[in-house]
């Protein structure tokens, strides 16, 4: 079996643009992994102060959240409006653009 690396590889536009998103949000909180990386989310927690919540009862008012490549359900969106926070939104445009052309069709 031969096994042959792509030339280039590396992080996709819609994860590069959440990335970039949360270090202009030093201190923000990011409502799941902003992205499936590990390495990436230390990186942002111990150079841009990026925190982590997993569920919204740990969102506190006047937080700011920054939504998570792959975005949140409206309903927990809502919520997030509900406690008053800041909402960042780094959902890549690749997630939002269906999810718009489904909420017109329903």
């Amino acid at each position: 079996m031969k096994i042959q690396l792509a030339s280039s590889y590396g992080f996709c536009f819609g994860v590069k643009r959440a990335i970039e998103i949360a270090e202009e949000h030093r201190g923000a909180v990011t409502y799941g992994p902003l992205i499936h990386n590990k390495d990436e989310i230390g990186r942002l927690k111990k150079g841009f102060d990026i925190g982590l919540v997993k569920e919204l009862s740990e969102v506190k008012p006047k937080d700011t959240v920054v939504i998570r490549t792959h975005g949140i359900p409206k309903e927990e969106l809502e919520s997030l409006k509900e406690k008053q926070t800041e909402i960042i939104d780094a959902t890549c445009p690749y997630v939002t653009t269906p999810q718009h052309i489904v909420a017109k069709m329903s």
